[in-house]
């Protein structure tokens, strides 16, 4: 009797273990097919080539839209990748005040988001975003020291690319990830793992700025901490209490938000708590 319930026991376990082999790889298999409908929501374009500063930093077979600020008064220039359902013209009221605040600002699109082409995906973003690193080194003649790369939410992840492959004056991550899979599992669960900052950020050797809203739960605030504690000095934090993930910029106020990256472009930037 003892060995038929042992026997019995082994079957619904090994039946048990492919089950959840199956389900894994079903749900593996469903991720790779679906993860760029996940992770990128291109709203329609309000804004046209007509549109006063927008540039084709790409070429006529491949158009890469973006917004060119320059601002004649410093030699900064913050390079911004923004969220998942954003674009420029969303955000355009936040990059008008850059010039005031004596910063210039290039923002680009993804492919499939704007006027760019193409359809979103990593790699689409991985290559707008040197585009527009090539657009301000090469053709504006911007030095690497003076180009801080800005990634907001998912554009964290463009944002640490262009930081570990190329040289730049600093990191700004504004409600990033670890890790796009991870704002859902927390963990890594799946054989693959899109915009993967929490490997990056340890590689990346500039001054960097985590600013994370408290009260975000689309991101948690865990995320901001975790890739603040891999990060390898020179970091800090700014974790703005209250502010939740879409609001953070106007939470905080436009103004107080462009006079902390002011402060971070001329390397006066708050100690870590």
């Amino acid at each position: 009797m003892n060995s038929r319930l042992r026997a019995w026991t082994k079957r619904i376990a090994i039946d048990a273990a492919i089950i959840c082999v199956g389900l894994y790889a079903i749900g593996c298999t469903y991720g790779m097919f679906r993860i760029n409908s996940i992770m990128f929501h291109p709203p329609p374009p309000g804004y046209s080539w007509e549109t006063p500063d927008i540039v084709n930093i790409g070429d006529d077979a491949s158009p890469v839209s973006a917004l060119w600020l320059p601002c004649a008064g410093t030699n900064k220039v913050f390079l911004f990748s923004y969220g998942n359902g954003e674009d420029i013209g969303g955000l355009m009221s936040v990059f008008k005040g850059f010039p005031s605040a004596k910063l210039s600002v290039l923002c680009y699109d993804y492919p499939g988001y704007g006027l760019s082409t193409g359809k979103p995906t990593e790699q689409g973003a991985y290559a707008a975003a040197e585009a527009a690193y090539r657009f301000l080194a090469a053709r504006c003649g911007i030095a690497p020291p003076d180009i801080i790369v800005l990634g907001r939410s998912l554009g964290s992840g463009p944002a640490c690319y262009l930081a570990e492959k190329f040289p730049v004056g600093g990191l700004v991550v504004l409600s990033g990830f670890t890790s796009a899979p991870r704002v859902v599992t927390r963990v890594r669960i799946l054989p693959f793992d899109p915009f993967p900052n929490l490997r990056r950020i340890g590689n990346i050797s500039c001054p960097k700025l985590f600013i994370h809203g408290t009260d975000d739960d689309t991101i948690p605030l865990s995320h901001g901490k975790a890739l603040f504690a891999a990060a390898q000095e020179p970091k800090a934090h700014l974790w703005v209490d209250g502010a939740g993930h879409d609001d953070l910029i106007w939470f905080w106020g436009e103004a107080k938000f462009l006079e902390v990256l002011h402060a971070f472009a001329n390397e006066k930037q708050e100690e870590s708590r």
